[in-house]
């Protein structure tokens, strides 16, 4: 029988793995996310620089043309937007949630490409809501994206208090999606929209187990 490999060094176990339980598992994203040498390590890899750090959308980008990753991330904002506003009709004003909003690029750019627009960030990770807050403030968007943390499985919102819910690459932290799912329908108003781009499972035998 074939034994698994060694971490690599630096791997974290308790950080990385499956938690029995809720507490234990925000404990692990936190560690894993929120440090500023974190931010500086997925902002390079990931976003080029930004701060929009999503795998993106890759339609007629170029992998290997300056800032390919940072458009890509934008380019999936604005296709999931533009998604959920025709879905509730192309309305304004809007209020929408951002699920896991990481340091509020998605949201930033929204509200700032998109008057009528009112974003509610929330996301479990401290350090990056402070830097969100502080970006919200430097480019004038006060009054329009407000910053909470906390944890989109409890979401501290009262029930049909958003026009749109949406979420960009962050379920996947999530220690239970249908509690996730159930929470984002919850805080979405009746007729309006719920989008959400992630790591999805694919048909192969290790993916079913």
């Amino acid at each position: 029988m074939a034994t698994a490999p060694a971490p690599a060094d630096g791997y974290k176990t308790e950080v990385y793995k499956k938690h029995d339980d809720r507490e234990s598992h925000e404990s692990g994203v936190l560690q894993q996310y929120d440090t500023k040498e974190k931010l500086e390590f997925y902002a390079e890899v990931m976003g080029d620089g930004t701060d929009n750090i999503h795998f993106g959308k890759w339609d007629n980008i170029d992998l290997d043309e300056p800032g390919a990753y940072g458009k890509a991330s934008d380019q999936m904002t604005d296709y999931m937007f533009k998604l959920v506003w025709e879905m509730v009709g192309s309305k304004k004003p809007l209020s929408y949630v951002d699920l896991g909003s990481g340091t509020g690029a998605a949201a930033r750019r929204i509200c700032k490409d998109n008057e009528g627009v009112a974003a509610s960030c929330l996301n479990l990770c401290p350090e990056q809501n402070a830097t969100n807050a502080k970006l919200v403030t430097e480019m004038g968007l006060d009054g329009r994206v407000s910053v909470s943390t906390g944890t989109y499985e409890k979401c501290p919102y009262e029930d049909n208090s958003f026009d749109v819910a949406f979420s960009q690459d962050a379920f996947v932290h999530a220690f239970s999606k249908l509690t996730t799912y159930q929470e984002a329908l919850r805080v979405v108003k009746p007729g309006g929209a719920f989008a959400w781009c992630d790591l999805m499972c694919g048909t192969g035998p290790a993916c079913r187990r």
